[in-house]
This record gives structure tokens, sequence and C-alpha cells, in this order.
């Protein structure tokens, strides 16, 4: 069986779900397992690379990895994964193909009322979902995506992204130092971190990423209200994380976010928004918080207790050992795919 983990933005912006196909592209090479990751139409997507602040990224990827086969890639694959996000799930619907799809809810399918654009609204509202589904297989990332599903008649199958094993340990912890790792967009929620900086006694704040919003995250390194590292690879960010105090998520909305789990595979604690990952996760993992980022009192309380967490951190560690194991996680995602191609062929 020949599984395509397809992406319609290039794998090199490394986005959460460009890392997670990394990644498991990875797990099945080293079972053996015949695979390809195929990229979709990088030339087309420039200007959405524009928009997102990353034509950097772009230039490099099409000098790099653009493939102008990717579509016979896909039509010669025994099964198709991808994620449930509306530019991927309209190029694969645009091919018309007759592979196996399987659908993962990497990315929300609703989206906060001040967030939801009309464009938005369209491409997920309910008869846009039904038709782009069409027959394939949903992936939910945890038992909390189950409700945005459950107006569709697809079969859905649950297994949780898995994190490997930290190649650091947490060392020599910066007191009172918070760290951001991600998209420097709004979807994150990087003004809220103003309310962070505004608490009686802030902690340094440092933040990783790139995107639209770095012009005004460098305005505020060169006031030294943050410390801006820019854009890091996966080894600089596990030693950020190594150092920190607590790693912030103060999004607006997640699917499963992959900084989340690596940081508590780490035993770093995490400080994140009221969203449905993070209510699931905190019932079932210490070290992680859920707070109000708009909300002093509750922001304040949730750092200390994020705080004292650190002296539990290789118990934190274990546990995300246990609920998000990489090898356990990606053996499970595999033979749910080998499942879903038996059944549809």
């Amino acid at each position: 069986m020949t599984i395509a983990l397809f992406s319609a933005t290039p794998v090199a912006y490394d986005g959460g779900y460009e890392r997670f196909l990394t990644r498991f592209h990875d797990f099945l090479d080293r079972v053996q397992v015949t695979n390809r990751i195929v990229e979709g139409p990088v030339k087309a997507l420039h200007l959405l690379s524009k928009s997102i602040g990353r034509e950097n990224t772009f230039t490099r990827v099409l000098n790099s990895t653009y493939n102008p086969n990717w579509i016979k890639d896909l039509k010669s694959a025994d099964i198709i994964y991808a994620k449930a996000e509306a530019l991927d799930m309209v190029t694969l619907k645009t091919l018309r193909l007759s592979v196996p799809l399987v659908f993962g809810l990497h990315t929300p399918l609703v989206y906060p009322p001040d967030n939801s654009t009309l464009l938005r609204r369209i491409a997920y509202s309910k008869a846009s979902l039904r038709f782009l589904f069409g027959r394939s297989y949903i992936h939910a990332l945890g038992e909390e995506q189950l409700h945005d599903v459950s107006r569709f008649p697809n079969k859905v199958f649950v297994v949780s992204n898995g994190v490997g094993i930290p190649s650091l340990r947490r060392g020599s912890i910066s007191r009172n130092t918070v760290l951001f790792v991600g998209r420097l967009t709004d979807q994150k929620g990087l003004d809220r971190i103003h309310n962070i900086l505004a608490l009686k006694d802030p902690p340094t704040v440092r933040i990783a990423g790139d995107g639209p919003l770095e012009p005004l995250i460098r305005e505020w390194d060169r006031a030294g209200k943050v410390t801006y590292l820019g854009k890091l690879n996966s080894a600089q960010i596990e030693s950020e994380m190594a150092n920190a105090e607590i790693l912030i998520v103060p999004s607006r909305w997640e699917g499963l976010p992959l900084t989340v789990l690596e940081a508590l595979r780490l035993g770093l604690p995490v400080v994140t928004s009221e969203l449905p990952f993070s209510l699931r996760l905190e019932k079932e993992i210490d070290g992680i918080f859920t707070t109000d980022f708009d909300e002093p009192t509750r922001l304040t309380s949730a750092i200390h207790s994020a705080r004292a967490a650190n002296a539990r951190s290789h118990s934190i560690s274990l546990r995300a050992a246990e609920l998000f194991d990489e090898t356990v996680q990606f053996g499970k995602l595999h033979r749910q795919l080998i499942r879903v191609n038996r059944e549809t062929v």
C-alpha cells in the first residue's frame, strides 16, 4: 500500500501540520511502509505566501522542492492523507480522484465569531464541508473534535498527534521567563501578550516564529518589551523550551498544537487559552493550565500555578509520554489508514 501525505502548502513552511506530516513520513519510512509527501501547486501559492508573510520561504521552496508530477503522485497512491482545511480539500476535490481520502482535523472547522470572515463562513459552512468531505474518512485528534463533525455522515476515528523523545533535558530554568512559539498571526493571540506585560511583576517574554505580525513584534523588541528570537528550527525551539519557565498559548483557535505536546513531553508547563483541546488536556495531564488572557486575576493565577508546576517537571514529562508517544500514536494512525484502504477497495 502506498500512502500519499498531501499538503497544499509547501512543507518548508514548517507549520504544525507540515511538521506532523514530515514526522509521520519518517515513521512510515522506519517501519518500511511505502509513502511519499506530495506538495500541492506551489507556483499557484505565491499570493498566499505573501498574504501570510512567508514570501522568502516561498522563494526557497520554489527553487528547491517544487514537484511538477504532484498530481500523478496522488493518482498513483492507494490512499491519501490530508488536513481538513479548505485549500487542501478544494485542491483534492478539483482533481476528482478515485483514491480513498482521509482528512485530519489539524485545524478547527468552527471559528470564533469575531474571526469568522465571510470567506470562512462560506468555506466552512455545513453545505460546503459536506460537499468537500464527500465520502472521505475523518481523523479527529481528540474526542473534543467529534462534536464538530457529528453533523456529517462520514466515518470518524480518533488518534492523537504524537511527539518523540526529547533530545534535551530541562536545564537551568530562566526564572520568570515565558516563551511563545508559533506563527505571528492574529489567530495566535499575540495582542494578548500586552496583558502579560501589564501584570504586576511581569515575566520576560521570548517570542519565536514568523508571519505577518513580525514587524509589530520587532517593534516591541526594539522597545524592550519582549525578546524576539526570529524563526527557529526544531533543535533551537527545544533548547528554548528546555530553559523557559512556562510556554504560553494565547490562541483564539487551535486544533491540537504540536508545540503544546512538545512542551509537556519536555516537562515544561503550559498556560493556554480556554479551547476545546486544552480543556480536555487539563483533565488528563498535570502541567497544562487554562485561563482567560484578557482577565488579569485569572491570568496571574494560571502563571503562578504553572510556575509551581516546574517542581513536577519529571512527572509531567512521563505522563505526556504515556499520552503522546510518537511511535504509539503514529502506529495507530497507520493501522487506521490500512483499515480505511481495505474498507474502500
